[in-house]
């Protein structure tokens, strides 16, 4: 519309001359709705009686005339061609050759007599910039002003329709470090400011020069990484300015200062070059102006007293940018990595993708528990069509919409878990090669392919934008984290050992689902909670947002957190503030790092404090050391000078010296009597007592990310003890997790997976061998020796204190070996003849040099059966393994064994010392033996025969073993078959199984076995479980599960066929009503539930509701009325006859 247009022509298309804008005495009348502020310059004196738009008006720049007959006429004002670029984002000047769009297509000619009956319009030769539709030719043009720029139209393939497409037309003036800012309510994006010099500066231009009158630019300096409304950051909050600039005055518009006016700045925002805005503050004055002059457009104050801006000087450490469809551009991206912080689905700023060789990418970083979304465009002034990639914590969902009023198209849904964690940087990548997109997720690894589909009109996809739902995300866009930007350690202060520790003073500002805090000097925060004196540090100005427990409430550190999509935006949220791992929990397996004061045992026994080794006593100055000879004398020499004493200490029996280098914190003195393990024990933490009955006891010092209960230590190579294969591991995969267990003697892993009784075949794979480099695959058939037949070079496969997790798939003919997040394999080798290899039976794990290994399985994985053939105690187990909760001090264990001969169950306090207890039965002469093994000594304790056969070789025993105190007691089959009461306290965590020589037993612990004899029983699935959703109303996504069990087949059956869960749309209910299944809930409870009363007259009578049904109603629809009804009619309280309470109805 030539609204930018600023030359000097004065006359009319029809070479009328034009009158004067701001003439005294006008020939025609200039209307009143025209005024200084609709010109470029900013005045119609100024504009003389040069064509201008003040109306926007579609013919584009006009004028009054000077002929008395016609009063107005367009201007015949050319486009302006920049040949193979273009100046402004519509880009209607581009006069270049290009022909080809986003999508690959060619265009069509602009002069095609077919294309305006196809499509009705008609260009004339003034809207292109060659003058000339003819001319035109079939090259990108922009006839129509479209804010999308340059487009063509193209042929459908096949069909005679035509289509417009955009095409790629880069800026005569582009610069770096490129965004694009649109109109917001709210500064949702907040970019990392480093100026530590206290200046800065932006470049601005408009991406459209009609935006001239109504556009500006909003730059909010910031001390708090909060997004929200410059109002709330700069004012409220007093932590933070923002300045607005604009052709129509610029300002600072936050704090707020009634009596500073808006400083006159035309052209200062134009849609033709690129204007530099410096910013300097210092002194609690801030000042800017245009680049290339020194002085100041606007100089005001912005610092307050007892405000955070107080808190520092002259700095500000975040910055963010709003504008009508404004480009920005700075020179940060240049030397640093800039970090962005989102609150909200705004998508306000919006980058270009980089183009790679021939795909067109988005790499980001991104920190963030749940909800992070990823926006993609065709051009970023238009918000439709968009393609959206929504991240949350257990689904991953591709849309797609083409308009404000169209359908939003779900395209893809998967199920997705560990994608994002806010206390770790996770590295993501868009693709796209044509029509194909793809998205990856990169780990140390490789990339891994979480989203493919293929549609044309992603390839038109060429800027992006990014936000959070409901929650902070921080990211890099196009590299990676800087060193300052790195996660903070869960170490201290930025980590809590005692929730109940009122001195947390770490930088954690987020609370719940990392919703942020607003600063303690808010007045949204009660006055109670926000006394100085309770402040750890020094007072509530100073401890800015940051999660702190001023009331010392037991529940924790907490803040006031800013949820404005709530009704009440400001609500006391607690925060969920990381444990200390080195003084909570293990890293290492034997604890060799845990730093905590932990001084309690697992049985609840006081610790007693490490011995200190004596110290020798320093030999007196003036005493004389004897020479050395050498040859004893025969004659002792008399003593010269003070004789030396050293001074004698007994331990107590049972207890040690150790060095100083073997405590985490450097000394014995340091440790007290915290539990340590400086004999690195393979069960971790340990002390000694105060109780002398119990010299020594571990400590509930757990690992930070397995449970023990799933948790089995190998040592050595478990040859002689076969696990069976269970049917989900030839669907599912065997899912294990691996962890080198002792930092002093890491070990590689060694699985064996063996063929069916009888027979010799065997996989053998090592993991981490050779200096942890390795992966070997060795296979052994009926007909051939065992070989090597693969080897990789993976570098790092096992960690010292961290998991390493893999699943191991192996299909007739196939050995495929995964890590858990990666659909492709890391390691795999095919068969020659895959018909004739073998389906493994059993398998077995160990380490391969003999030191401790820690396997972990999922806690969903049915419970192991093992077949053991051996007295080597090389596979150590929890006393509560399979059990779903954490036993602190157990004092049972029931297993499900079938065998014959002695089977041996060592049970251990701490597994590796010196001396341990066995319960040993004898099927065969029903003896049952407690024992001590102190190796090569053997005390049996008691010895008590059985009145019943203890178990058989066909079926299987429930053997349940419980100690209490001294006492101990068998049964088999719930019958009492031992009862023993010790000279101490029975003390014990770990246990393992073994059994005498030729002999064998199978067996499960806390836990039923499935059938291993019975004929094939193939599994079948259950009724899908309810959605897991991501809203309860309104359209969400979710995912539901179903379990094998219906029924669960058998060591010999087929697993289930297909998926275990399902991702989908879910709730898609409007927000009031209930779910479909609460629905059907209430429907099956009408027809299976209902009540025969008998009443006498005068007698009480309450009829009371479904609880299961109320509580799903309130639930799902809390403002739901419910109500009983008879015949009909609703009931209504009647006094002293009918009583309504609780949703029962009482008769009085």
């Amino acid at each position: 519309m030539g609204m930018e247009y600023r030359g000097t022509i004065a006359k009319t298309a029809g070479s009328i001359r034009c009158q004067s804008w701001h003439a005294e005495e006008p020939l025609h009348e200039v209307s009143k709705d025209i005024s200084d502020e609709d010109f470029p310059e900013r005045s119609m004196k100024i504009a003389k009686n040069y064509c201008r738009n003040p109306t926007e008006d579609s013919r584009g720049p006009w004028c009054y005339t000077l002929e008395p007959s016609l009063i107005d006429d367009e201007c015949d004002i050319p486009l302006c061609n920049f040949g193979e670029c273009k100046l402004s984002g519509p880009g209607a000047d581009y006069g270049g050759t290009k022909q080809i769009t986003t999508s690959g297509s060619k265009c069509i000619s602009w002069h095609k007599h077919h294309l305006e009956a196809a499509k009705g319009l008609k260009f004339e030769d003034r809207d292109f910039s060659d003058r000339s539709r003819k001319n035109a030719e079939n090259y990108c043009r922009n006839p129509t002003g479209d804010v999308g720029g340059p487009w063509c139209y193209v042929e459908e393939e096949g069909f005679e329709y035509f289509q417009k497409e955009y095409c790629d037309v880069p800026f005569c003036d582009d610069r770096d470090c490129l965004t694009f800012t649109k109109n917001s309510t709210s500064h949702v994006i907040l970019t990392k400011l480093r100026a530590d010099s206290g200046n800065t500066s932006f470049w601005v231009k408009l991406w459209n020069p009609d935006d001239e009158k109504k556009g500006q630019v909003s730059i909010l300096l910031s001390l708090l990484p909060v997004p929200a409304p410059a109002e709330t950051v700069a004012e409220k909050w007093t932590a933070g300015v923002e300045l607005v600039f604009a052709n129509s005055g610029s300002r600072q518009t936050f704090p707020a200062n009634e009596e500073e006016n808006f400083e006159n700045t035309p052209e200062i925002l134009v849609g033709t070059k690129w204007t530099g805005i410096w910013i300097t503050w210092g002194g609690g004055f801030i000042s800017a102006g245009i680049e290339g002059s020194l002085k100041p457009i606007l100089m005001q104050e912005y610092k307050k007293k007892r405000g955070i801006t107080s808190l520092y000087s002259d700095t500000f450490l975040y910055y963010g940018l709003r504008g009508t469809n404004v480009l920005c551009s700075t020179t940060f991206c240049h030397d640093h990595c800039e970090t962005y912080t989102t609150f909200g689905i705004d998508f306000s700023q919006v980058w270009p993708m980089q183009k790679t060789n021939d795909t067109i990418d988005v790499r980001f970083f991104v920190r963030a528990g749940q909800n992070i979304q990823i926006r993609l465009y065709r051009v970023p002034s238009m918000e439709y069509p968009s393609v959206t990639v929504i991240i949350s914590k257990d689904v991953t969902t591709l849309t797609y919409q083409e308009s404000e009023e169209a359908t939003k198209h779900y395209l893809k849904e998967i199920s997705t878990s560990d994608l994002l964690d806010f206390w770790s940087w996770r590295e993501f990548s868009v693709s796209i090669f044509g029509g194909h997109f793809r998205l990856y997720s990169h780990k140390h690894r490789g990339a891994i392919e979480l989203v493919y589909m293929h549609e044309i009109f992603f390839a038109g996809l060429r800027w992006f934008s990014i936000g959070s739902e409901r929650t902070i995300a921080q990211w890099t866009l196009f590299c990676s984290p800087e060193e300052s930007d790195a996660v903070e350690d869960a170490w201290p202060p930025n980590c809590i050992s005692d929730i109940k520790d009122f001195r947390f003073k770490g930088t954690q500002w987020t609370s719940m689902n990392e919703v942020p805090c607003i600063p303690w000097i808010s007045e949204d925060v009660p006055v109670e909670d926000k006394s100085d004196a309770n402040f750890i540090d020094g007072s509530a100005l100073k401890a800015v947002n940051k999660c702190r427990n001023p009331i010392h409430d037991s529940s924790g550190p907490y803040c006031y957190a800013y949820t404005p999509w709530e009704s009440v935006t400001i609500s006391k949220r607690y925060c969920p503030i990381r444990k200390c791992r080195s003084s909570e929990c293990r890293m290492a397996g034997t604890a060799n790092d845990y730093m905590g004061t932990l001084s309690k045992t697992r049985s609840g026994r006081r610790c007693d404090k490490w011995p200190i080794r004596p110290k020798l006593p320093a030999v007196p100055q003036n005493a004389t050391r004897p020479k050395s000879t050498t040859k004893p004398p025969r004659i002792r020499s008399p003593k010269v000078g003070p004789s030396v004493a050293v001074p004698k200490v007994k331990l107590p029996a049972g207890r040690d010296y150790f060095n100083d280098s073997v405590f985490p914190e450097g000394s014995v003195k340091n440790a007290s009597n915290y539990c340590r393990n400086p004999s690195r024990n393979i069960a971790g933490t340990w002390c000694y007592t105060t109780d002398s009955l119990v010299s020594q006891d571990l400590c509930n010092v757990r690992d930070c990310e397995k449970p023990e209960e799933y948790t089995f230590l190998a040592v050595g190579d478990g040859l002689d003890r076969r696990i069976y294969v269970l049917p989900e591991y030839r669907s599912e995969g065997l899912h294990f997790s691996v962890k080198a267990w002792e930092p002093d003697n890491p070990d590689s892993v060694v699985l064996v997976f063996l063929a069916d009784d009888g027979l010799k075949s065997r996989y053998v794979l090592k993991i981490g061998t050779a200096d942890n480099e390795k992966v070997l695959l060795f296979y052994e058939s009926e007909t051939t020796e065992i070989s090597l037949v693969k080897r990789k070079t993976l570098p790092h496969l096992l960690y010292v204190g961290k998991w390493s997790s893999f699943i191991i798939r192996i299909p007739r003919g196939q050995f495929l070996l995964f890590y858990e997040d990666d659909p492709t394999p890391l390691f795999e080798w095919s068969h020659p003849d895959p018909p004739n290899a073998f389906l493994p039976t059993y398998y077995y794990y160990g380490s391969e040099q003999g030191k401790a290994v820690g396997f972990a399985f999922n806690r969903e994985s049915n419970c192991h059966i093992e077949n053991t053939k051996t007295d080597r105690y090389t596979r150590i187990l929890s006393l509560s393994t399979w059990i779903d909760k954490e036993i602190l001090l157990p004092e049972q264990v029931t297993l499900q064994l079938r065998g014959q001969g002695t089977v041996y169950l060592p049970l251990y306090r701490m597994p590796g010392t010196p001396g341990y207890f066995v319960l040993e039965l004898n099927d065969a002469d029903r003896w049952i033996l407690f024992t001590k093994t102190m190796y090569p000594k053997v005390t049996i304790f008691h010895k008590q025969k059985s009145r019943i056969p203890l178990f058989t070789t066909n079926s299987w025993t429930n053997i349940t073993i419980r100690w209490t105190a001294n006492t101990m007691n068998i049964y088999s089959n719930a019958t009492n078959v031992f009862r023993y009461q010790h000279n101490s306290p029975l003390i014990f965590y770990f246990f393992s199984v073994g059994v005498d020589s030729k002999n064998w037993v199978t067996w499960s612990v806390n836990c039923i076995p499935i059938d291993i004899e019975g004929p094939a029983v193939d599994g079948g699935w259950s009724e899908w479980g309810p959605w897991a959703c991501s809203v309860s109303c309104n359209g969400g996504t979710g995912i539901r599960k179903r379990r094998c069990d219906s029924p669960k087949p058998n060591i010999r059956g087929e697993p289930c066929v297909g998926p275990s869960i399902m991702t989908g749309r879910c709730n898609e209910i409007l927000c009031g009503d209930i779910t479909e299944d609460t629905i059907n809930v209430i429907n099956r409870r009408i027809r299976t539930n209902y009540t025969a009363l008998t009443i006498k007259e005068q007698h009480p009578v309450t009829i009371e509701s479904d609880s299961d049904i109320v509580k799903l109603i309130t639930t799902e629809s809390p403002r739901s009325e419910l109500q009983w009804s008879l015949n009909g009619i609703f009931v209504e309280v009647e006094p002293e006859r009918i009583e309504l309470q609780d949703y029962n109805i009482s008769k009085v």
